[in-house]
C-alpha cells in the first residue's frame, strides 16, 4: 500500500515515534491540542505532526513558532511539516509507533491494512457519523483509543502516556482481527466488475 520512496528525515531510533495528523488539509481543532501538549511529548517522544497549510489558522507558522521555544537538546523531537507526498507517507508510517487523528474512511483503512495502533479523534459533525462508528470499531477491537474533541487537554496527554505504555497489547490485537483485509482489493474490484 505505501512504500518507502522517500526519506524527509532522520526519526532517533531510542524513541518512540508519534505521528499526528488532522487528514491531508491538517485540522485546526486536533494542532490547538496538540500545540500545548509539544513541551511535554518531546520529553519522552520524538512527534511527526501533519500541520497543514490553512493560511486562516497559520498553523504551521504556529508550529514553528513552538517548536522554536523548547529546549535546543529537544527541538530535533518535533517535526511539524505542512503536508506528505505520497512518496513520503509510506516513510512516516513506517517510523511511526503509533497515530493520532481523524477517524475517516481513508484513515481508518490505512491503520487496519499497516496495523498502527491509534488515538482516533472523531470529527464531531461528520456525515452519518461515519467518523464515531470507525473510532468505536477500532477501540472494540482494542486497536486503540477514542478521544472527543471536546475533552480537555490534559486528557489527551494521559490518554497518549496510557496508549505509549500499552503499545505492545494494541499492536497484538491486530492479529486477533476478525475479518481479513484483502491485499490486492483493487485488482478483485476490477475483475468482479469485468466479469459481471
Amino acid at each position: 500500500m505505501f512504500s518507502i520512496q522517500s526519506k524527509p528525515f532522520e526519526v532517533p531510533a531510542s524513541l518512540p515515534v508519534i505521528y499526528i495528523t488532522g487528514g491531508s488539509l491538517g485540522s485546526h481543532s486536533i494542532n490547538d491540542k496538540i500545540f500545548d501538549l509539544i513541551p511535554d511529548l518531546t520529553t519522552r517522544f520524538v512527534v511527526i505532526h501533519q500541520v497543514g497549510d490553512v493560511k486562516e489558522y497559520g498553523d504551521y507558522q504556529k508550529a514553528y513558532r513552538i517548536k522554536k521555544k523548547i529546549s535546543s537538546d529537544l527541538m530535533h523531537r518535533y517535526i511539524p511539516v505542512k503536508h506528505f507526498f505520497d512518496a513520503e507517507i509510506g516513510y512516516v508510517y513506517s517510523v511511526a509507533d503509533f497515530v493520532i487523528g481523524r477517524a475517516g474512511a481513508n484513515t481508518f483503512f490505512e491503520l487496519l491494512y499497516l496495523r498502527k495502533p491509534a488515538i482516533l479523534i472523531p470529527l464531531p459533525w461528520s456525515a452519518n457519523k461515519e467518523q464515531q462508528r470507525h473510532a468505536a470499531l477500532f477501540e472494540s477491537l482494542q486497536l486503540g483509543r477514542t478521544f472527543e474533541q471536546k475533552q480537555a487537554n490534559s486528557e489527551l496527554l494521559s490518554l497518549i502516556y496510557e496508549m505509549a505504555k500499552s503499545l505492545s497489547y494494541y499492536k497484538k490485537n491486530f492479529s486477533k482481527i476478525p475479518f481479513q483485509l484483502k491485499q490486492n482489493a483493487a485488482q478483485v474490484i476490477v475483475k468482479t466488475i469485468v466479469d459481471a
